[in-house]
């Protein structure tokens, strides 16, 4: 069985988000996505910023994540949009589930 993984990433224009996940899920690079809204605070050109952002997080599998950072950095509306993941392990079947959907059976 492959290694899964969550991506997330971050922005201020749900549209951006929501493009993002449709072409994600299209192109069957992962299994499953949730938006949610949060409160940010982060450093930005030398000063403090705040503000409302929408949080995309997938599953998927680790060897797909060169394609989900392609799709998110050309539909993205940041400069410098943040693309982080990190292993999940957890029931057999939930891992089996992200192995199915997850597959990439579309070429770029």
């Amino acid at each position: 069985m492959e290694k899964c993984i969550v991506v997330t990433t971050l922005s201020d224009n749900l549209e951006s988000i929501i493009k993002i996940q449709k072409e994600l899920l299209e192109n069957h690079l992962v299994s499953g996505c949730q938006i949610s809204e949060v409160n940010s605070t982060y450093w930005w050109n030398n000063k403090i910023n705040e503000s409302k952002e929408y949080k995309l997080e997938v599953r998927t599998l680790e060897k797909l994540f060169p394609d989900i950072e392609l799709v998110i950095n050309q539909n993205h509306n940041y400069e410098l949009p943040e693309i982080s993941y990190y292993e999940i392990n957890g029931n057999k079947e939930i891992l089996e589930w992200i192995n199915k959907y997850s597959n990439n059976i579309k070429a770029f």
